[in-house]
């Protein structure tokens, strides 16, 4: 393979808008049918990477082996954690306050009163959250998960949040000739292309 070239044919970065739910949707389903059934990465896809779009030269029938590339990669983390702490306040009209924390980060749910026993879940927007952009976007704010169950007498919950990060780096990607799929990728260099909306300084990834 040596002498032959890649090419690349897709810049990679963060869809400026959504006007339906769909992406979304079809990338946890997605994800859920995988964890399940131990389905593969996505092409241009590996673990938390990332790549554009590249080809290779074309080949001769039956070629087996991997194909080495440099090129850009999006390293996106989800960065959850277990809250450290949950406070419960339980209102004079029998809904509940529950405020869930994690490090700098907090936000408080009202449940409202229902006959018990009942579950309730939740995901919230924590704004309060560090060095976090509080005016940015819900869509772009780290948010919290809680689940809260109520039997009639004392109340149970967890909670976890997730402040995602997202970064650019000059990666060395490994492809299989033969399934084409991404199988390692590690970053080598610092991106020094030009800037667009995920390697701008001000990027902030969907929490979605």
């Amino acid at each position: 393979m040596t002498g032959n070239v890649t090419g690349t044919t897709a810049v990679i970065g963060l869809r400026p808008g959504f006007l339906d739910l769909n992406a979304f949707a079809a990338a946890s389903g997605y994800a859920d049918a995988a964890s399940v059934h131990g389905l593969s990465d996505p092409p241009f896809i590996n673990g938390g990477w990332s790549t554009g779009r590249f080809e290779i030269p074309e080949l001769p029938n039956n070629t087996t082996g991997v194909v080495n590339v440099t090129t850009s990669g999006i390293q996106t983390v989800a960065n959850c954690h277990i809250a450290d702490s949950l406070g419960v306040v339980k209102n004079a009209d029998g809904s509940f306050a529950v405020t869930p924390q994690w490090g700098s980060c907090s936000t408080t749910v009202a449940i409202p009163l229902r006959p018990a026993p009942f579950i309730h879940y939740s995901v919230n927007t924590a704004a309060n959250c560090g060095n976090v952009d509080k005016n940015a976007p819900d869509e772009r704010k780290p948010v919290s998960f809680i689940f809260f169950n109520f039997d009639g007498a004392a109340p149970v919950g967890q909670s976890f949040f997730c402040v995602p990060t997202i970064q650019v780096f000059g990666i060395a990607a490994v492809q299989s000739i033969t399934t084409g799929l991404i199988t390692s990728v590690k970053s080598v260099a610092t991106y020094d292309g030009p800037d667009n909306n995920v390697t701008a300084l001000s990027a902030q990834p969907y929490n979605g």
